[in-house]
């Protein structure tokens, strides 16, 4: 007859075993992070080199930023660079792309500047609704900026010159005259009940 060990297995018992899942892991994790050190290095140097040509050659230094994105997808200050770069040659819906790249990538300061510059992107599209929440986006990330609350309030005004504050001339028109044919009514309605 075969006698089983009744002891029953606490947690303790599984330390030797969990001390090797434990240095398992951490080396793997370990060895995913120095071979994406060097990528992250080589993204770095070319965001460097673009920044370096930027204002000589536009095409080089798109081509230097997209280098380094392709090294390293997330890496926010080539996405934020090569979005000022299109920014600055009115590509505004490139401009557009990589800034939120960098609005779903970045630090707290690099998600403030991209929305804000999100916000400046939408004003010159005369997309004045969404600025208002790229501005109050930018301001979540940093509410001590002082621009970015200007351009909140610039904002906000374009919104609702947008939904009928300001307006065409013509409405302006169409409205007195329909307030004209009123006014008329009310006289004659009131002149009708006098001779009555």
């Amino acid at each position: 007859m075969i006698n089983f060990n009744s002891k029953i297995l606490t947690f303790k018992s599984f330390f030797p075993l969990r001390t090797l899942l434990f240095i398992l892991f951490s080396g793997f994790s370990f060895s995913q992070t120095s071979n994406d050190e060097p990528n992250k290095n080589l993204s770095n140097k070319f965001v460097y080199e673009g920044n370096m040509v930027v204002q000589e050659n536009f095409y080089e230094a798109e081509k230097k930023y997209r280098t380094a994105l392709s090294k390293n997808k997330l890496n926010s200050k080539g996405a934020y660079n090569l979005s000022h770069a299109y920014y600055n040659a009115e590509l505004y819906d490139e401009a557009q792309a990589r800034l939120i790249e960098v609005t779903k990538n970045g630090n707290k300061k690099e998600k403030h500047q991209a929305f804000h510059n999100l916000g400046n992107i939408f004003m010159k599209e005369n997309a004045c609704k969404k600025a208002v929440e790229a501005y109050k986006n930018a301001l979540r990330n940093n509410p001590k900026d002082d621009e970015t609350r200007y351009n909140l309030a610039i904002a906000k005004e374009c919104a609702k010159e947008e939904d009928g504050g300001g307006g065409d001339d013509d409405d302006k028109e169409d409205k007195q005259q329909e307030k004209n044919k009123e006014n008329e009514e009310n006289k004659e309605n009131e002149e009708n009940k006098e001779n009555e």
